[in-house]
């Protein structure tokens, strides 16, 4: 699907939420639609390696979501459908080229430190001034501190100076890891 194509897709999801949250079709109608349309904006993000940003897998759950009160007025629901596409659409708009997409192809099975990478390529892909980048070395400074607390056992990794590394020094644990393997 190109990238043209997606992004209508997307704009039709959003529509189709907010027609149905405001008064629109019935759910029953269109459910179908909307989940098959779903499947398809899935498979087009996934080969792009973009997270789906709806959290809703069928218009049922998103009756749920507005009918609990937790989006009493029709305006509170527009706005939440707005905050879940606006972001995701720009990014395809943009372009579907990540930044960093060919590195760490694979989960590394430590959920923290994946988590952390698949946050901190996030804020990468969007990083426009000095201090999202900021951001985005703290975000990489805590995914080293995880992975040395995934990797480091006191009783196999001596340090070289014989100092006990405390939970957030990932240089010392690091280096005591890389020096016993």
């Amino acid at each position: 699907m190109t990238d043209e194509a997606l992004i209508e897709q997307l704009e039709a999801q959003r529509s189709l939420m907010v027609a149905v949250a405001t008064g629109g079709p019935r759910i029953q109608d269109v459910n179908d639609e909307y989940r098959e349309r779903r499947s398809r904006i899935q498979q087009a993000l996934n080969e792009r390696r973009l997270e789906d940003s709806n959290p809703y897998h069928d218009l049922w759950r998103w009756y749920g979501k507005w009918s609990s009160g937790d989006l009493p007025t029709y305006n509170s629901r527009r706005l939440h459908v707005a905050e879940l596409y606006d972001d995701l659409i720009n990014r395809v708009r943009s372009g579907s080229l990540q930044v960093g997409s060919d590195l760490f192809d694979q989960p590394t099975g430590w959920s923290r430190v994946d988590r952390g990478v698949e946050k901190f390529r996030r804020v990468l892909e969007t990083a426009t001034s000095e201090e999202d980048f900021q951001g985005v070395g703290l975000l990489c400074r805590e995914v080293l501190i995880s992975l040395a607390q995934a990797v480091y056992v006191p009783e196999l990794h001596p340090t070289s100076d014989g100092v006990e590394p405390s939970e957030t020094d990932a240089k010392r644990m690091l280096e005591a890891y890389w020096r016993v393997n």
